[in-house]
């Protein structure tokens, strides 16, 4: 049975959430859980939204976030490219497992590699203050981060409402305002160079809320 050693954490309430967390997982979820699954499935990732007590409308903002990053992934895919969907729809869908805590990029990052998703945890670790790779080096890490800027909640709004709303945010901070603007040309330049590959807008993938859902991940198909 897999153990969790947990680390470092200044507030009681993630110190319990992740212990809970990992008992309940190791004792409860199943042979998933010891066997060191390559990817995170999203059973096991809404196993975790339960034993962390992630509030229900983070749980849907981490959902779409997983959406959205793995569909733009599985549109890169069909033009050549052979990133990883199941990284992606993963890491994507525990982003903000534990974001009741302070710091929640880094807590969720350790209660990650303490289960054994190493990748999964280097993207969530980056999250919050990720600089987008030069395009030639495209990642997964960019598909997470490029669909958390895009979606608000649990909907899919695009970049110029996801700014407004962090500009409208920001307002009390004016020091900020250049910084957001400056993020906002950076994700606009990197949408740009993936429309140039898949032939058609970002925003088109999830016209009216209709993406096409990304396919079945091996790690979700009944065995």
């Amino acid at each position: 049975m897999k153990t969790v050693n947990f680390l470092k954490t200044e507030h009681t309430v993630c110190i319990l959430q992740m212990l809970n967390a990992g008992r309940a997982l190791a004792g409860n979820v199943g042979k998933g859980w010891s066997s060191m699954a390559k990817r995170i499935s999203t059973k096991e990732c809404e196993a975790l939204f339960l034993q962390c007590a992630t509030p229900p409308h983070v749980v849907g903002h981490c959902r779409e976030v997983s959406r959205v990053a793995a569909g733009i992934g599985e549109a890169m895919n069909r033009c050549g490219y052979r990133l990883d969907i199941d990284l992606i729809r993963g890491a994507g869908l525990c982003h903000d497992v534990l974001r009741v805590c302070d710091k929640h990029a880094e807590a969720g990052a350790e209660l990650l590699e303490n289960l054994g998703y190493q990748a999964e945890a280097d993207i969530i670790r980056v999250h919050m203050t990720y600089d987008f790779h030069d395009f030639s080096h495209l990642d997964e890490t960019d598909l997470v981060c490029l669909a958390d800027r895009l979606v608000m909640e649990n909907h899919y709004v695009g970049l110029d409402k996801r700014i407004d709303y962090i500009l409208q945010k920001a307002k009390d901070h004016p020091g900020s305002r250049r910084r957001i603007l400056q993020k906002k040309e950076e994700t606009r330049l990197l949408m740009s160079r993936i429309e140039e590959v898949i032939g058609q807008s970002v925003d088109s993938l999830f016209a009216d809320g209709q993406a096409q859902e990304p396919s079945v991940s091996q790690n979700d198909m009944p065995v």
